[in-house]
């Protein structure tokens, strides 16, 4: 359509020879020229004067950068600036792709009307909204708005339902993709689960990352691996599909205070050196931001189930589990909650927490699972609804925990928007990856 600036200069310098002024022209509707070898005076120009063409923003010239002044013409032509479409480049989760008149261009930039554009979220990726995948440009603008292409959260690949660990079952390798692991970075020992809220963000327990008093530990002391099976760090099962990285920053919320505020705001937000890479192992869990399941979930009369999973003690006494283990627990009304649970551990029942779990049934969470994610299910996704937080302990000399007992959990709601949102917006994915590979 237009000539390129290289073919037009050259154009006029071959016909220099012919002789004659020339008559200033117009500018150019949305767009101005700009003499380049002489003054202008008057209304005309002598020989071999030479016009810059420029359009407005949003405006793409179709014609010749540069026109000559030669035997009294303006050679080429001065042509017209066509009005464009704000340009749609391609990311790291979608690929844009613009025709115009049946071709592909090469990218999607100075789209004229009548180019469309065709979206495409890439693997592990969705459009959040409810739109055309294509758009065509309409008297400078895009007739649809570019896709909000954000990570598929909260879906299983199995078609079948998870049955989790004192009590519990193995989980099915593809369940709980969002379940994080947090080790000690010096001898890689296991310490907390945790969930996976995007690329970079793991939601976990606040008492997993923090002394006695609540104030946080280096950060260097800790690695956190996702798309794990199994429980140890460097397990060679995993190898295909395990991701690692160290800790970028660690974040409590202020009230956190440990055991001296009873573990009131026992939750916390790990941010990772690391950008992950979503994939059937790897995938977030839902946050629900906009509250349509909270009544549902925290109203234990529901009689909705959630489910935790973790590799803590399968006994009481103290057998960690090599796998990933699965429990199906209910949620309990906080009287009765209260009431159930030992004298002395009423007073961790917070106004931020949630009790779930049963009674003298011999299933519960236990030692090592704390900081993963109590989930429920709705709109055939799952939603992150608690975070382990504490279980009382058993009765015996050897302590460990009661399995006989509910957990306690804390209620993500009382803290996505104050805590959980502030760090999901401060630190984005890393689209171009830099970081040091990590052990």
């Amino acid at each position: 359509m237009k000539l390129s600036l290289l073919l037009c200069f050259f154009v006029s310098q071959e016909m220099v020879s012919i002789r004659g002024d020339c008559p200033l022209p117009p500018h150019p509707s949305f767009g101005w020229w700009s003499t380049w070898n002489n003054k202008t005076e008057g209304m005309t120009v002598s020989e071999r004067t030479i016009l810059k063409i420029n359009c407005n923003d949003n405006y793409i010239l179709d014609g010749c950068t540069i026109v000559a002044c030669l035997n009294g013409k303006w050679i080429p032509n001065i042509g017209k600036c066509l009005r464009t479409c704000p340009s749609i480049p391609s990311t790291a989760t979608m690929t844009v792709k613009c025709t115009v008149k049946n071709k592909e261009m090469v990218n999607c930039t100075d789209a004229l009307e009548g180019t469309i554009a065709q979206f495409k979220c890439a693997s592990y990726y969705e459009d959040s909204r409810v739109s055309r995948p294509k758009a065509i440009c309409v008297d400078g603008k895009w007739s649809e708005s570019v896709p909000d292409c954000r990570p598929v959260c909260g879906k299983l690949r199995s078609k079948r339902n998870p049955t989790l660990i004192v009590g519990g079952k193995v989980a099915r390798k593809r369940y709980f993709p969002w379940q994080a692991a947090l080790y000690h970075a010096r001898n890689l020992k296991f310490l907390c689960g945790g969930s996976l809220l995007n690329e970079r963000i793991i939601l976990t327990a606040a008492h997993c990352i923090t002394d006695e008093d609540g104030n946080l530990l280096p950060k260097e002391f800790y690695l956190v691996a996702v798309g794990k099976h199994f429980r140890k760090y460097s397990d060679s099962r995993d190898s295909a599909h395990t991701q690692r990285s160290q800790i970028h920053r660690m974040f409590v919320p202020d009230e956190y205070e440990g055991d001296t505020q009873n573990y009131l705001a026992d939750i916390a937000i790990l941010v990772t050196v690391k950008t992950f890479t979503f994939s059937a192992r790897v995938q977030p869990v839902c946050v629900d931001w906009t509250r349509n399941y909270e009544h549902e979930i925290l109203n234990p009369h529901g009689r909705r189930k959630g489910f935790v999973a973790g590799w803590g003690y399968t006994v009481e006494t103290g057998k960690v589990s090599d796998v990933l283990q699965q429990l199906r627990v209910p949620s309990v009304p906080q009287q009765r909650c209260k009431s159930d649970l030992p004298v002395d551990y009423r007073k961790y029942l917070t106004h931020d927490k949630l009790c779930a779990g049963y009674l003298n049934h011999g299933s519960s969470v236990c030692n090592g699972d704390s900081g993963g994610g109590l989930v429920f299910k709705y709109s055939n996704r799952f939603f992150v609804a608690g975070v382990v937080s504490l279980a009382p302990v058993a009765k015996t000399a050897e302590g460990g925990c009661d399995s006989q007992q509910y957990g306690l959990y804390t209620v993500v709601y009382k803290y996505s928007d104050n805590f959980i949102l502030r760090y999901l917006v401060r630190f984005k994915p890393i689209q171009h990856d830099q970081a040091t590979r990590v052990p």
